[in-house]
């Protein structure tokens, strides 16, 4: 089986890892996935045994309609790419974000609303959907009705030791905590106000029996 999969770029944020550990899955159970991306960056992520292509607004219908069974996509124009261009019968939408809160948290409220209008656009039109949560399904499926899904979250193997992949320096900070009977909160992500790092840092100034693990990019 031929899968797409539509990003908007290759950066290290969500959406991509969520794309990527999907992929990466697809390609485990014997599909033939590529991975297109609409804007080049600087340091894009490894899709490992997923083939990365970059597609553009004039070939995107061609490519789409021809060479795969499957398409799936996450994010704003991805959404939208496929909801003009790829039949419902073989298109996928991937979600694992709320979306509305997140373009006005990022945009601001009358551009944040704008764009959370055009992109609900693909969501109505849509009738397969992979959600990373539970939680989301049922958001969703309160604002647009109950439509094919499932929920992954993230893709992530289960089977990875995760610890294994903790400095052992950082290991002993967290045995240490753990000794003294602590409540340990671990948090990855990109650092910006949206992602409400300074609630966990009052969350931590208030209980002393509390600590946290958090991994960021940016400053």
């Amino acid at each position: 089986m031929r899968v797409a999969s539509i990003i908007g770029d290759a950066s290290n944020t969500g959406p991509t890892v969520f794309t990527r550990n999907l992929a990466t899955g697809l390609c485990n159970e014997g599909c033939d996935v590529d991975v297109l991306y609409i804007k080049d960056v600087n340091d894009p992520i490894n899709f490992g045994p997923a083939n990365l292509k970059k597609i553009n607004l004039f070939n995107a219908a061609k490519i789409l309609t021809k060479y795969y069974d499957v398409v799936h996509t996450t994010g704003a124009i991805p959404d939208l790419l496929g909801a003009l261009l790829v039949p419902n019968k073989k298109w996928i939408v991937g979600i694992h974000n709320f979306y509305d809160k997140d373009l006005i948290m990022l945009h601001g409220e009358m551009k944040g609303r704008l764009l959370s209008e055009l992109w609900a656009i693909a969501f109505k039109v849509s009738k397969n959907i992979v959600y990373s949560s539970q939680e989301m399904m049922l958001y969703y499926a309160s604002k647009f009705g109950d439509k094919k899904s499932a929920i992954i979250p993230y893709g992530i193997d289960e089977r990875i030791e995760s610890t294994s992949l903790i400095p052992s320096d950082d290991r002993e900070i967290i045995e240490n905590w753990k000794s003294k009977g602590n409540f340990i909160i671990g948090s990855v992500g990109v650092l910006v106000k949206r992602k409400g790092y300074s609630q966990l840092l009052e969350l931590l100034k208030n209980n002393s029996n509390y600590c946290a693990l958090i991994i960021v990019t940016g400053k």
